[in-house]
């Protein structure tokens, strides 16, 4: 198996938040292309018990991924474990989150992994950054409905906008 278009939402709120997103991307361009990223946000933390650094949020859209779904967990929890993140599913702060939120159109239902992932639609960051990027035929036709009824609902905005869409890409491609 493998997936023309996977997309992945990353996250850090320790800091160098930035870098650990991009040395996160260098690592994934490896395994898969990197064909585009939305913009890089800075976000509130969601549903967290306790008060935590804002996070760096993104959308990232690669290509020619020749892993199966469960293999890109384990390689994406590689990087988090090389990045510096050693929990995943807690709620403390992270170098480094990695989500898979689409492999093709693939549905996947497993104890280790649910794609499309289970919260995309939840989170506004998230399918607000998915909304901006252009290749998206990895929508089924029930996500692109539903993202586009969710980009008609009110948003608050984004803390802050750190890049703009595509530029953090272009920096990751430049360096191969």
């Amino acid at each position: 198996m493998w997936a023309e278009y996977v997309v992945l939402g990353l996250g850090s709120n320790i800091s160098p938040r930035k870098t650990h997103i991009l040395k996160a991307l260098d690592h994934l361009n490896e395994l898969m292309t990197l064909v585009e990223t939305s913009s890089l946000v800075e976000t509130k933390p969601q549903d967290v018990p306790t008060a935590h650094d804002n996070y760096y949020n993104l959308v990232a859209v690669f290509r020619h991924c020749l892993l199966s779904p469960h293999e890109l967990l384990r390689k994406t929890r590689y990087y988090e474990q090389k990045l510096g993140r050693f929990s995943k599913g807690d709620y403390a702060p992270r170098s480094i989150d990695i989500d898979i939120l689409f492999y093709n159109q693939e549905v996947v239902k497993t104890p280790a992994l649910s794609i499309p992932h289970p919260s995309w639609h939840k989170r506004p960051f998230v399918y607000r950054l998915l909304a901006e990027c252009t290749h998206n035929s990895f929508l089924t036709p029930w996500s692109d409905r539903k993202l586009e009824s969710l980009m008609k609902q009110p948003h608050k905005p984004f803390v802050k906008l750190i890049e703009k869409k595509n530029s953090i890409s272009r920096e990751v491609i430049e360096k191969r």
